[in-house]
């Protein structure tokens, strides 16, 4: 109701509300509609890491050229995620002589996709987390969901940072799945 209210009362000439409070308030009225599987980041694009990997300077560049910042890692499948390796834990450190096991953290946060968004955000508030990991009902990793995600449907725009290759990961994926169907 409170949103046709907004969509009606928009509309008109002398209306104190501009398209932008209109559209955030009718993202922080709706987001809670929405499923985690609807706004994560697929499978397919997630750069995860395996725990047994020496960090050398290919690693490095792989992450970086990411542009994220948290990884997932994981203990011989990706299905097996046991922690998040944060980038800025890779500063400083001799590379080599140390390998992924040695410098992630094991505190790493699972979410079911059916969840909706509303859950999430309840979700990362309590854990102060930013990154989770989306598991399926047979506790398979179909993804990742940052706190970015959940606030990109608050506000009703993308958040691009300077480091995103991509605006849109979700469209990247569904282009990659249809050209591997082909």
């Amino acid at each position: 109701e409170l949103v046709k209210i907004l969509e009606e009362h928009g509309h008109h000439i002398d209306a104190e509300v501009d398209e932008d409070e209109e559209r955030i308030a009718t993202g922080a009225l709706t987001f809670g509609d929405k499923t985690i599987a609807s706004v994560m980041t697929p499978r397919s694009m997630v750069s995860a890491v395996d725990k047994n990997r020496t960090v050398d300077a290919l690693l490095l560049k792989h992450l970086r050229a990411s542009g994220q910042s948290r990884f997932p890692v994981y203990d011989s499948s990706i299905d097996n995620v046991i922690g998040i390796l944060y980038i800025h834990d890779l500063v400083g450190i001799n590379m080599n002589e140390k390998q992924v096991k040695d410098l992630f953290s094991e505190q790493v946060y699972f979410i079911n996709a059916n969840e909706n968004l509303d859950h999430a955000l309840n979700a990362f508030i309590k854990t102060k987390h930013h990154l989770f990991v989306v598991i399926n009902e047979f506790t398979e990793m179909v993804g990742v969901l940052s706190i970015e995600d959940v606030l990109e449907e608050i506000i009703g725009k993308e958040i691009v940072d300077e480091f995103d290759k991509f605006d849109d990961l979700r469209a990247v994926a569904g282009k990659k799945r249809k050209l591997k169907q082909v």
